[in-house]
């Protein structure tokens, strides 16, 4: 009997990992809802505000890189929260309100950190 350990370390026999293929090995098909999105950039909350910061020393690199990715742009939902206070503590609400505004419009989506 095969045995191996999942992530958590947990030990997993041949009925947790079930039968192997006669063709070879499995090979993991996203759902197709996953397959059809189109994931440009993963992006954290530092290129962001300094894109819309034209005082920060990366702005001009962080608009070029950005501008330039593909649609839609990826975000963690925990960027969301740091992207919104870094935009209106140090520019304004109008900033804010610009970057809540793509994210409504779909030009950034936000994902779930698991």
């Amino acid at each position: 009997m095969l045995s191996q350990s999942n992530r958590r370390g947990r030990r997993l026999d041949q009925d947790d990992l079930g039968e192997p293929s006669p063709v070879g090995p499995r090979k993991c098909r996203p759902e197709p809802a996953v397959a059809e999105r189109r994931a440009g950039l993963i992006v954290d909350a530092g290129p962001l505000y300094a894109a819309a910061a034209t005082g920060d020393r990366n702005h001009g690199r962080c608009v070029e890189l950005l501008s330039g990715a593909e649609r839609p742009l990826v975000i963690p939902e925990l960027v969301v929260t740091e992207v919104t206070y870094l935009l209106a503590d140090r520019i304004g609400p109008q900033a804010e309100l610009a970057f809540l505004s793509s994210v409504a419009r779909g030009e950034i989506v936000v994902e779930p950190v698991l």
